[in-house]
């Protein structure tokens, strides 16, 4: 009987110890997944933005200044600060920002515009500045980007051609998982009212006097079909057109069907 009861105890004891060896092996390594998530991302500070985890391009455009801040070297950034004030966080698994810009006056930032890519696609955040700190508008527009508009009536009209270096553009360009990315900006003088691909026209502003490109994202990748983005603003209402090449012409597309492509291009 002592005999039987030794065994059992020493099953018991294995069994209890197997449990807890698993229990503790699964606990530090979901502990430890999370953590260097946390720590592989990299912040960008708008006050004082590091070299090693973005580049910064100041332009001039009809709305005065506006900053530019890029990932460098597919960092992936998952927080935006401005000094010691938050700005954005990101807030799930696989929610990245693809890059900031901003309106600055000064040494304060009015608006700022993150572009983030998300595992549903891609996605925009407006935030102002109100009450000391940082306010995100979920209205998908920002009052203040008209108000703050710099050169009131623009010398020129221009039309953005795609598949051509256009000098009355700003241009930035970027990698992304192996995906080219092209953000146009117009520059002071001149309205972007036409965006065309060589001969065929994509967009056109029906209203020449109340309706303007603000920027336009070209997407590409070899064997994969060419994407755009085009940001229009109206009088107070900033509007994103999406459109996908297919075969040899430009569809305008839901922007599920975009993110659906973009997903596409990125696994390419």
């Amino acid at each position: 009987m002592v005999v039987f009861y030794l065994f059992l105890i020493s099953n018991l004891h294995m069994l209890c110890s197997c449990g807890d060896t698993e229990e503790w092996h699964d606990g530090p390594q979901e502990v430890s997944s999370n953590t260097n998530r946390m720590s592989s991302f990299r912040t960008i500070n708008l006050a004082d933005p590091s070299p090693n985890v973005c580049k910064v391009l100041d332009l001039i455009s009809e709305y005065g200044p506006v900053r530019v801040h890029v990932p460098v070297n597919e960092r992936v950034v998952g927080r935006v600060i401005n000094d010691l004030e938050t700005v954005w966080n990101s807030s799930e698994q696989g929610e990245v920002c693809l890059y900031c810009i901003t309106f600055p006056k000064g040494t304060n930032h009015l608006v700022v515009i993150i572009a983030k890519e998300t595992p549903l696609g891609l996605d925009h955040l407006y935030f102002k500045r109100k009450g000391g700190g940082w306010k995100s508008s979920t209205k998908g527009y920002i009052d203040k980007i008209p108000k703050l508009k710099h050169n009131k009536n623009p010398n020129y009209t221009t039309t953005l051609n795609i598949s051509t270096e256009l000098q009355h553009c700003h241009i930035v360009r970027e990698s992304l998982h192996g995906v080219s990315v092209s953000l146009y900006f117009s520059r002071e003088d001149y309205q972007i009212q036409k965006v065309v691909d060589d001969t065929e026209t994509i967009w056109q502003a029906e209203d020449e006097k109340n309706e303007k490109l603000f920027i336009a994202q070209f997407y590409s990748r070899q064997n994969a079909p060419p994407m755009l983005l085009i940001w229009i603003m109206k009088r107070y209402v900033m509007e994103r057109l999406h459109y996908v090449k297919k075969r040899r012409t430009w569809d305008k597309v839901p922007a599920v069907v975009f993110n659906e492509t973009f997903a596409e291009m990125k696994r390419v």
